[in-house]
């Protein structure tokens, strides 16, 4: 009686084939139900499976202690935090130069404003003068 050698049920009744090992380059061949899509693995390549697993977790493992955990906030270094400082304080100085800039161009506009009122009162004050 034909046995499935992925899952090792007797399959009575149910058509089998033989097909290759999913491995490239596998020549051995595996007794799979017909009409199945999965890949099936011969059992010398089966026995692999252990040693692939655990070497893979490790790979995880190694990987997820040299990187940060998810969601982990880390301290920054002293160098950002002094940068971090620095740039909090040049975009206030910046904000208030702006800030100045802008008060002194109304004082410049106000003293305009004003010099031409003088100058219209002088030219007044000639004409009455002249006359």
């Amino acid at each position: 009686m034909p046995k499935c050698y992925n899952c090792g049920v007797d399959q009575l009744g149910s058509l089998v084939r033989n097909s290759s090992c999913a491995v490239p380059r596998c020549l051995n061949q595996v007794c799979i139900v017909e009409g199945s899509t999965d890949n099936f693995y011969c059992p010398f390549h089966q026995q692999e499976f252990p040693t692939k697993i655990k070497n893979l977790e490790s790979k995880v493992a190694e990987l997820e202690r040299k990187s940060p955990g998810r969601g982990s906030i880390s301290t920054p270094p002293q160098e950002i935090q002094e940068l971090r400082t620095e740039n909090q304080n040049l975009t206030t100085a910046l904000s208030l130069k702006v800030t100045e800039i802008k008060e002194l161009q109304a004082e410049i506009r106000a003293s305009h404003t004003k010099l031409s009122e003088l100058e219209n009162q002088l030219e007044l004050v000639k004409k009455k003068l002249a006359a």
